[in-house]
């Protein structure tokens, strides 16, 4: 079967083993790629006319990336320029033109797009059908399962594809399981929600010696795998502590058989502080606290793990209670794990279980200042906007590739990035409850070539990178009948 690529990278002037390969397929497929490509152009087109330039884009990408790699018209509206037969990449500087139509033509626009979406699953799922009746399964599922990709409840394609319906959603088996196991996830979590474990306060006398230095109030309390000291009052410290259990009890339903491997002796104790000036003071007095860094990089930091009596300990600051939850939640998931997995996976997980808890994202690892010189953008913190903005990528085929996360440097962790570990990892976790771990630890290496990623994702997951991302939109995109039916 043939695999198209999914990421504009991939795309270059075709080769003689392209052309090769090309020429040894269907001709009906070949047929459809051209029919495709008018629908999509035509729609670019009257988009360009009607002042969407950057609506436009989005039907260019998916011509390009799915249908004619060489379109001159397509490649250059996405800032390709032609140099012999070759495409260069567009310029880094090049700012692609906004949309600028009112919202009647915004409107016109959506149905003209529904209208094309609706041709392409016809020509798709049509020659699925007649591929299968000729005996080529295999790109008979290819073409269905792209017709699924425009129309996701498609009814005719998912019975082409012997797809069942239970409780009301068309899917594989597999996609039964993963609805299954994240629908349990979802009560798992709202069940942890309600649930307090018995806490023990803790006396002056038990401070540690980095507390004592502080030389402040402050409360402490026990639970059953947790020490918290917090410069708030016994009652704040007992709610906070509850939200370490909680995340602590997630993550191991989330391991299942690995349940083990969250550890609560890895840390100590953790200490709550709310202010700067109570952090400076903290590193004045006990220097320890700044694990390893310099004062000026722990003040950036904003806290973290340090060696103390007896082992590790960690300090965070939160300068608003409103984010305590979300925050202790993301500490004890960074903090608690056994293991090497890859940072930017685990980032991903991370955010995955704010999600589950707290349905908000606001603790972040590797994220830089975002400055109006920077370029970049900064993700709000809540989950409704990131899940909008996914959607919004994944309908511009241009989400960022799953495979390219495990390289992604932490020292500067780009908001498009976090965007696609926090959605991606949520569903591998949901997809393979018993496979995450040991993909995520195969690839913790951050220099691993994208090809041995890969390998170690069908190694460990039984997906290549291409079927991962197919999975991967079926349930994330706008209108999944699969993202309902799991709670998404």
């Amino acid at each position: 079967m043939t695999r198209r690529p999914l990421a504009l990278a991939l795309l270059f002037a075709l080769s003689t083993a392209a052309a090769v390969a090309q020429d040894a397929r269907d001709p009906r497929v070949t047929d459809l790629d051209g029919k495709a490509a008018r629908l999509l152009a035509a729609y670019a087109r009257r988009c360009e006319t009607t002042k969407a330039p950057a609506t436009a884009r989005r039907a260019w990408r998916i011509l390009i990336q799915h249908y004619d790699a060489d379109h001159d018209a397509g490649r250059t509206a996405l800032g390709y320029r032609k140099k012999g037969d070759a495409w260069l990449t567009p310029d880094p500087t090049w700012v692609p033109p906004p949309d600028t139509c009112d919202a009647r033509q915004h409107k016109q626009l959506s149905g003209a797009w529904n209208d094309c979406k609706k041709s392409l699953t016809r020509l798709h799922r049509e020659l699925g059908v007649a591929l299968r009746k000729s005996g080529d399964d295999d790109e008979a599922a290819a073409q269905l399962r792209t017709a699924l990709r425009y129309t996701p409840d498609d009814e005719s394609s998912h019975k082409a594809l012997g797809h069942e319906k239970v409780a009301g959603v068309y899917g594989s088996a597999e996609q039964h399981a993963f609805v299954r196991r994240m629908r349990e996830m979802r009560d798992e979590a709202g069940a942890l929600r309600d649930r307090t474990w018995p806490v023990t306060p803790l006396a002056d006398a038990d401070r540690p010696k980095e507390v004592r230095a502080l030389g402040v109030p402050v409360a402490g309390v026990r639970t059953e795998h947790f020490t918290l000291w917090t410069v708030d009052s016994a009652e704040h410290a007992a709610e906070h502590v509850q939200w370490a259990e909680r995340s602590f009890a997630m993550m191991q339903f989330l391991l299942g058989s690995e349940a083990s491997a969250m550890r609560a002796q890895r840390i100590q104790w953790v200490l709550y502080l709310r202010t700067t000036t109570q952090h400076q003071q903290l590193l004045l007095v006990a220097p320890n606290t700044a694990g390893g860094y310099s004062p000026e990089d722990a003040m950036r930091t904003g806290g973290g793990v340090f060696r103390t009596d007896g082992g590790q300990a960690a300090m965070h600051l939160s300068y608003r209670a409103t984010d305590d939850a979300d925050s202790i939640v993301a500490h004890v998931v960074r903090h608690h794990l056994d293991g090497q997995l890859n940072q930017p996976l685990y980032e991903g997980v991370m955010h995955a279980v704010q999600w589950l808890l707290c349905d908000t994202m606001k603790a972040r690892y590797g994220s830089l200042a975002v400055t109006e010189s920077s370029g970049g953008f900064e993700l709000p913190p809540d989950a409704s906007t990131w899940h909008r903005l996914l959607q919004d990528v994944i309908e511009q085929d241009d989400d960022h590739a799953f495979v390219r996360v495990p390289g992604e440097p932490m020292a500067n962790f780009r908001e498009e990035v976090r965007l696609k570990t926090w959605a991606a990892m949520l569903f591998l976790v949901a997809r393979a409850p018993d496979g995450w771990r040991a993909f995520a630890t195969a690839v913790a290496d951050p220099k691993l070539p994208r090809e041995q990623i890969e390998d170690k994702l069908i190694e460990t997951i039984g997906l290549t990178a291409d079927e991962f991302e197919e999975e991967f939109h079926a349930w994330a995109r706008r209108g999944s009948p699969l993202g309902r039916a799991s709670g998404w």
